[in-house]
């Protein structure tokens, strides 16, 4: 089945033992976070994909660590919610680049985009924080 990334936003109140075991019922799935998703966060702000990358918190699930939540840098999140619905094709374009996404359709890595922005938009409106849901 492989590593399995949902993303979701919220606030480091909501992130319980119980979260951490059943993810967001409304997350998204996406690439994984910390090379993947943190090489488009240094395309979009410059900032080294091994710094805008790294998660800020982590928190693991009651049995290890086949389980666990990152709470994404909010400078990550700050940069998916910049980009506009008219620069979703060039941006997924330029990200498709990158070596990890080469088997990625252009189409899906687009929607994935769209996705992640709008929620990251949706997180800034809130004050909430962006994390991604890991299972391995």
């Amino acid at each position: 089945m492989g590593i399995r990334f949902a993303y979701f936003s919220g606030v480091r109140e909501q992130i319980t033992p119980e979260l951490v075991e059943r993810s967001s019922p409304h997350a998204i799935g996406g690439p994984e976070p910390s090379v993947i998703l943190g090489q488009l966060g240094e395309q979009l702000t410059g900032v080294s994909f091994l710094e805008i990358g790294e998660a800020v918190k982590t928190w693991r699930g009651r049995h290890g660590w086949s389980v666990y939540i990152e709470e994404l840098d909010d400078r990550m999140r700050d940069a998916l919610a910049t980009v506009q619905p008219d620069d979703y094709r060039p941006t997924a374009e330029r990200w498709s680049t990158i070596e990890e996404l080469a088997a990625w359709p252009a189409d899906e890595v687009s929607a994935v985009l769209e996705s992640l922005c709008t929620l990251a938009r949706d997180a800034v409106g809130r004050g909430h924080h962006l994390y991604c849901w890991v299972m391995l």
